[in-house]
Formats: structure tokens, C-alpha cells, sequence
């Protein structure tokens, strides 16, 4: 994987917000599974199958689970319908 990457150097703005949240929850994980030896998503992977990635304005006043369904039957690989 290479050498660790010292992050206190970085100078971070809004939009890296992401990157901070997603380090912390897996700081956060490896934590847990050394103290307990529970993997949040490991024992069951399929959680995960169906998640995409991306990124989609919608109206204030659509539900935004109703605009990622209605984003995701224009994908390439939808989320099934039961989702």
C-alpha cells in the first residue's frame, strides 16, 4: 500500500468534508474489531452489493429517496426495484 501519509500537513477545505468523515469511520472501525473483533459490513457483504456512488441535484420538495430511485433507473446497473 506504500508509506503512511502524514495528514496533518493537508490543508482541507469544505468539499473534503467526505474524505474526513470516511477516515474517521474507519479509524472508528479498526477500533472496534481490535477491541470486540467485530467488522461493521464483513459478516454481512451483501449490504453493500447494490450501492453505487454519484451525484444528483433535486427540487427542496422531492423526497431525495424518490430522486436517487428515479437517478438510479437512468444508470447503467439500477437499483432493483425492492430497494
Amino acid at each position: 500500500m506504500g508509506a503512511i501519509t502524514d495528514h496533518t500537513k493537508e490543508h482541507l477545505v469544505p468539499s473534503d468534508r467526505m474524505i474526513v468523515r470516511t477516515r474517521r469511520r474507519i479509524l472508528h472501525a479498526a477500533r472496534n474489531f481490535a477491541e470486540t473483533g467485530f467488522a461493521p459490513g464483513v459478516d454481512d457483504p451483501d449490504t453493500f452489493a447494490d450501492v453505487r456512488s454519484g451525484f444528483f441535484t433535486a427540487p427542496k420538495d422531492v423526497d431525495w429517496q424518490d430522486a436517487y430511485r428515479e437517478q438510479s433507473a437512468a444508470a447503467n446497473r439500477p437499483v432493483p426495484a425492492d430497494a
